[in-house]
């Protein structure tokens, strides 16, 4: 008994340090028990993994003189560095959540390599600057998963970036906007079904059905207030599903304003407008006398919006002629206030 005592805390032992990423030297293992012993130890070890079909296999580098797991399905050191760097570089998350998550990306690794990976995120994880919210945005994820998961409708109060409240706020429907008018203090109450979450330069966002207006709306997820469940259920039709990715193939930034096919010409590379709207073409190519390039993009107009009044005078929208109207009277706005 004491013998089968000692064994299993011996291997237990082993496989701690294994699972941590630390490599077991046969050299040391002689050192403290006999050769049988050890082999059979390793024996075992492999046995496990494989009555267990485990994607883990416990490989001895000849080299080296030592046992270490290879994880078929664990994370390379520069997957790590990669999803590192894009957690970082989205300064979506509270200093103490993005914390938590290097610490586990890091210990993906063994020890060594995740010195290395920890070297090369030095900078980006010392000059961290999340964006200015003191909402848990992990916690709320996971709350909003589950009313998504449960099917869930929920009541809330919701406040608009803009802060004039004279302005109606915009719920995307499937024949236009409907007009909802906040209150003094610039909230506004909805009833409706989280349906998706999707995150967009810094922010996340939830999509949601709202039945009274047959459409649907994006609200940022940590400007969600006075969340409230609501016994009624929210059946939406097959024809409003919503389709995350088929969004995203026409859509800038947030699914706001109603749907428009936009032409327009610019001296922009075409890779990084291509990129920017994901699903939009080029028509032409050296169409001017600039030599800029004609593009065809499907977008919704009031996200769209604030992308082409931010590039000024590199790009020159052709169509549609009332979307060419309204920049142009914002930037007529935008020019008085400086005068």
């Amino acid at each position: 008994m004491k013998g089968d005592a000692n064994s299993s805390r011996r291997i237990a032992d082993m496989l701690t340090k294994l699972f941590m990423g630390e490599p077991l030297n046969r050299k040391s293992l002689l050192e403290a028990n006999s050769k049988s012993v050890v082999d059979r130890d390793i024996a075992d070890i492999k046995r496990v993994l494989e009555d267990n079909h485990s994607s883990i296999v416990l490989n001895f580098n000849r080299s080296k003189g030592e046992y270490c797991f290879n994880h078929s399905e664990a994370f390379a050191l520069e997957e790590v560095i990669f999803l590192a760097k894009v957690a970082l570089e989205s300064r979506s998350l509270r200093r103490d959540e993005m914390d938590i998550i290097i610490d586990k990306l890091l210990k993906q690794l063994p020890k060594e390599k995740a010195k290395i990976a920890n070297e090369s995120i030095r900078n980006d994880n010392t000059f961290y600057a999340p964006v200015t919210n003191d909402k848990h945005i992990l916690e709320r994820i996971k709350e909003f998963m589950g009313y998504i998961d449960d099917k869930q409708v929920i009541k809330f109060v919701h406040k608009p970036a803009t802060s004039n409240v004279v302005k109606s706020y915009i719920v995307t429907t499937k024949g236009g906007m409907t007009f909802v008018n906040p209150d003094k203090n610039g909230f506004v109450e909805y009833e409706g079904l989280p349906v998706a979450i999707y995150f967009s330069v810094f922010y996340f966002y939830v999509i949601l059905y709202v039945d009274q207006t047959q459409g649907h709306l994006v609200v940022r997820l940590d400007r969600f207030v006075d969340i409230k469940k609501v016994s009624r259920k929210i059946v939406v039709p097959h024809a409003e599903n919503f389709e995350e990715s088929a969004m995203r193939k026409h859509s800038f930034l947030l699914y706001h304003g109603k749907p428009m096919t936009v032409t327009f010409l610019s001296e922009i590379n075409p890779a990084t407008i291509l990129d920017r709207f994901p699903g939009s073409k080029i028509v032409e190519e050296n169409c001017d006398e600039n030599n800029w390039t004609k593009y065809e993009v499907v977008v919704f107009e009031s996200a769209a919006r604030m992308w082409f009044l931010s590039q000024g005078s590199w790009v020159k929208v052709l169509s549609p002629q009332s979307f060419k109207e309204s920049l142009r009277e914002e930037f007529k706005t935008a020019f008085e206030q400086y005068e």
